[in-house]
C-alpha cells in the first residue's frame, strides 16, 4: 500500500510493505507477525541509547529490566557456537573499527538438536542458511508462533489467520468489543465484499511491533 492507494501484489504474501512518504513500514504478514521476518537478534539496549533526553523520564535500563528478563526467559537467545564466513568478516571489521562490542550477537535461534521452547514446541538445529529475514522454513527460529502464541493456544486460545482487521468498537455496558475484519484474500469473502465480518471478544489486545 502506498499513500492511500490500493494495495498491489499478493495480499497473503509474507512481506507487507507500507509506503508513506517520510515513514515506511515493513510488516510480517502471518502468524507471528514481525518475528517471522526479523533477524532474530536479541540484545539489550546499551546505556548510551537513552542519552540526549529523547526518551520520557523514567524510561531507562532499570525500568526495562523486568521486561527484558521475561522476554529472554521466553525466547532463550543463544550465540552461534561456531561461526560462518560472513560473521567472521563482520567481527574483523568491528575490530578494525574499534567497535564498542566485538562479540557475537544473541539471537532467538536454536543451535542444538532437542531444543524445546517454553511452550514445548520442538525446534530444529539451525542450518546456517541465512534465511532468517526471508522466513525460516526449518523451524530453527524462535519466532512468536513457537513460544508466546503456542503457549496461548495450549491454554485455550483460538488462533486464526487470513483476516485483516478493519475496526474495533466497544460494546455498551463494558460487555467487550466487536472486531470487524475482511478476508485478506478477497476471493474467500462474500461476493459483494462490502460488509465486514464481525467477531465479539471480552478483551482485545492490539499488538503491532511496527
Amino acid at each position: 500500500m502506498q499513500d492511500g492507494r490500493p494495495a498491489r501484489g499478493n495480499a497473503s504474501g509474507l512481506f507487507d510493505l507500507r509506503l508513506g512518504g517520510d515513514v515506511n513500514a515493513l510488516l510480517g504478514n502471518g502468524l507471528g507477525g514481525g518475528s517471522l521476518i526479523n533477524a532474530a537478534v536479541m540484545e539489550r539496549a546499551t546505556p548510551d541509547a537513552f542519552g540526549g533526553g529523547a526518551w520520557p523520564a523514567g524510561l531507562d535500563l532499570a525500568a526495562l529490566e523486568e521486561g527484558y528478563g521475561k522476554a529472554e526467559a521466553m525466547l532463550a537467545p543463544e550465540q552461534i557456537p561456531e561461526s560462518v564466513s560472513k560473521l567472521d568478516s563482520l567481527l574483523k571489521a568491528g575490530a578494525r573499527l574499534h567497535a564498542a562490542s566485538r562479540g557475537k550477537a544473541h539471537v532467538a535461534i536454536a543451535f542444538a538438536d532437542g531444543t524445546r521452547t517454553p511452550a514445548q514446541v520442538a525446534m530444529h538445529r539451525c542450518l546456517r542458511c541465512g534465511d532468517c529475514v526471508s522466513g525460516c522454513n526449518h523451524r530453527a527460529k524462535k519466532s512468536l508462533d513457537t513460544n508466546y502464541l503456542a503457549l496461548a493456544h495450549a491454554r485455550g486460545a483460538r488462533l486464526f489467520t487470513g483476516g485483516t482487521a478493519h475496526r474495533i468498537a466497544a460494546l455498551p455496558g463494558g460487555a467487550g468489543y466487536t472486531v470487524e475484519f475482511f478476508f485478506t484474500d478477497r476471493r474467500k469473502a462474500r461476493s459483494d465484499n462490502a460488509r465486514p465480518y464481525v467477531v465479539r471478544a471480552r478483551r482485545v489486545v492490539v499488538a503491532a511491533g511496527t
